[in-house]
């Protein structure tokens, strides 16, 4: 997670964003359960960037990277799910992943950036990326 101060000096606040690499089954038994809890329960996170698909069920603001066979089903309205066709697997935005797929890769990055610049304010300037 990233920390962000909040610019009110008199009651200083971090807001963080989560930003999940991989899908449930490459994480240990018991991540998910955690996740949720973080997800519903930590009231400075702002929003979570996803590299896979995930079914969890919580009101953080969130973009979904999926690759193209993990693209159907519906989500819910507070996540923004991109589908990658070229990709195959979650790996596609991991430099030096088999499956890495740069101008996708760079794609995910540019949207994410967005994203995070949505719920978080101008905390530094997308061109300079």
């Amino acid at each position: 997670m990233d920390p962000k101060m909040s610019d009110n000096s008199s009651n200083p606040t971090v807001q963080f964003i989560e930003l999940i690499y991989g899908t449930p089954k490459d994480f240990a038994t018991g991540f998910k359960i955690s996740l949720q809890k973080i997800l519903t329960d930590e009231e400075d996170l702002v929003a979570a960037v996803y590299h896979a698909r995930w079914e969890l069920n919580h009101s953080t603001n969130g973009i979904m990277h999926v690759p193209g066979a993990e693209g159907s089903g519906l989500l819910k309205k507070n996540v923004k799910k991109h589908i990658y066709a070229d990709a195959v697997s979650p790996g596609f935005v991991i430099p030096g992943h088999a499956d890495f797929i740069p101008k996708t890769a760079a794609v995910v990055h540019t949207r994410s950036l967005a994203f995070l610049q949505m719920h978080l304010g101008e905390i530094f300037d997308l061109e300079d990326f």
